[in-house]
């Protein structure tokens, strides 16, 4: 039975659900763990004697890492395919097979959504 959870990170999962992804590269399976990380490049400006003075916080990007398993004839999405998970679309930028056996496979994606694309 399907269950939404929402994870301490602020990820939305439906767990034990058969669809974990929507958009162009539709995929499913079981979400065995997720997470997503929150991040931005930053700039210190420094005052006149060189210490820090300030912080500006620029080109935020959420990086979420999903670990899926389903039957073996399932399709992985493509590098730079367009992904939502836990209802942020993004780019998949990997993907890693874990291990496979008796017609199930198990792999993690890594998909990043940056705020100004």
């Amino acid at each position: 039975m399907a269950a939404l959870l929402k994870l301490k990170s602020g990820v939305t999962v439906v767990w034990g659900s058969t669809e974990v992804a929507t958009g162009t590269v539709a995929g499913y399976g079981i979400v065995r763990s997720a997470s997503k990380k929150r991040d931005s490049q930053k700039e210190i400006v420094p005052d006149n004697d060189g210490a820090a003075a300030a912080v500006v916080y620029f080109d935020f990007t959420d990086d979420i890492d999903i670990e899926i398993s389903c039957k073996s004839s399932m399709t992985v999405p493509t590098i730079g395919a367009n992904l939502t998970v836990a209802g942020v679309t993004g780019q998949v930028q990997d993907y890693t097979f874990k291990w496979e056996q008796k017609g199930v496979k198990v792999f993690s994606v890594t998909v990043k959504h940056w705020d100004n694309i």
